[in-house]
């Protein structure tokens, strides 16, 4: 009798091999597929960081390298008073193009390590300027530990005089000038209330506060306008201890003088343009890029340009012996009363998202400050650039 054939089947060794030999399988691609999101997602955070740096590096250059215009004169008559307790040279002196304030400890050569991102509490000594003088009061409250503050100053677009009827000139010792109210004296699109647009008095806007730069392509005079309110015929007036719309004295004001130079047909009008730029944080409790625009003493509303930035760093190249050439590196405190010829800006940018898998500092050099940040799973990366200013002097578009 023909015996069955037996059925081939597996051990349960042979079992328990297989499935072992499968779940290694099923691990192994596992991590590559985790591994590789986490890779997408370190190349999607680097990739925001590249993007985010070029946009601000660009908007940083193109502010910087306007640094010092002032029309068609290089030299600037500063008639504010410059000894009010309210005037401030680091945002208001036109006569220097750059200026800023360097955290203590972060001048290039130095090492330093933050503590902290809460801006609440930090004493404004921690910052100096040129001038040796401590953060504007401002800012009190609003700049991250360790970081440099830049401001850029300039005047803004050029505007042709077209002084009132039967007027061709207005001698250096009268301080108001009456403009042609047919004129379009714009000199902040962004703000009705300080346009020079009006053709009758009620429609004047009132522009008194207002940082203006009257020039005469010989000079240019800096001065605190307190005429041009909604019924005012003076336009323009550098009168000293006048008042503001709201009927209180001008800060800083202007100091008693006379113009440079007769203010006739061919005298140009420009408005100011001062900005400081800073890391503060934003509604959201993150590191971000502010700029905050001074035409006036108080300035406008800080704005944020982009979040993610965690430090700015400045290096100014002075020139020492008048060849227009940078002879040294320096941070604001060190500048003195060297001509600033270009400046070296370093942005410190940071991930929205937790990308490392362990917490951890990072030391980063940013424009020669060893910058060792907070501890945590961020990512981080530096950029760069240097700026070379363009102090213009005859405008001729």
């Amino acid at each position: 009798m023909k015996r069955p054939a037996r059925q081939a089947g597996l051990s349960l060794v042979e079992l328990l091999v297989t499935l072992t030999l499968s779940l290694l399988l099923l691990a192994g691609l596992t991590r590559i597929v985790i591994g590789g999101k986490e890779s997408q997602k370190t190349q999607n955070a680097l990739a925001s960081l590249q993007e985010s740096g070029r946009h601000l590096l660009q908007s940083l250059g193109d502010e910087a390298r306007m640094a010092g215009y002032a029309g068609c004169s290089p030299i600037i008559n500063n008639l504010l008073d410059t000894a009010s307790a309210d005037y401030d040279a680091t945002l208001f002196d036109l006569a220097t193009a750059v200026d800023g304030w360097n955290y203590s400890g972060t001048a290039p050569g130095n090492g330093f390590t933050q503590t902290t991102q809460n801006p609440n509490g930090l004493a404004l000594n921690s910052w100096r300027s040129p001038a040796g003088g401590d953060l504007a009061a401002d800012f009190q409250n609003d700049v991250v530990q360790g970081s440099d503050l830049l401001v850029v100053k300039r005047a803004d677009q050029r505007i042709d005089i077209a002084l009132a009827t039967g007027v061709t000139r207005v001698d250096i010792t009268t301080p108001q000038v009456d403009l042609d109210e047919a004129g379009e004296w714009d000199l902040n699109p962004d703000n009705a209330a300080q346009s020079f647009a009006a053709s009758t008095a009620t429609q004047k806007k009132d522009r008194r506060n207002l940082f203006l730069l009257l020039s005469s392509c010989a000079s240019a005079d800096l001065f605190q306008n307190c005429g041009g309110g909604a019924s005012d015929s003076r336009d323009l007036d550098r009168s000293a201890g006048c008042n503001n719309a709201a009927g209180t004295a001008l800060t800083p004001g202007n100091r008693a003088a006379v113009w440079s130079a007769p203010i006739t047909q061919a005298s140009e009008l420009h408005g100011v343009r001062n900005t400081v730029f800073y890391i503060g944080r934003n509604p959201a409790d993150r590191p971000a890029l502010y700029r905050k625009i001074y035409r006036d003493e108080a300035g406008e509303t800080a704005e944020e340009l982009a979040e993610g930035v965690e430090s700015l760093q400045l290096r100014y190249g002075i020139d020492t012996d008048n060849d227009g050439v940078a002879n040294s590196l320096v941070s604001a405190d060190g500048i003195g009363t060297h001509p600033v010829v270009t400046i070296e800006i370093a942005l410190l940018l940071v991930s929205a998202d937790d990308i490392k898998s362990q917490p951890a500092a990072e030391t980063f050099d940013l424009a020669g400050t060893q910058f060792t940040s907070l501890a945590d799973r961020k990512l981080r990366k530096v950029v760069s650039t240097v700026i070379k200013l363009r102090n213009r002097g005859c405008f001729d578009g």
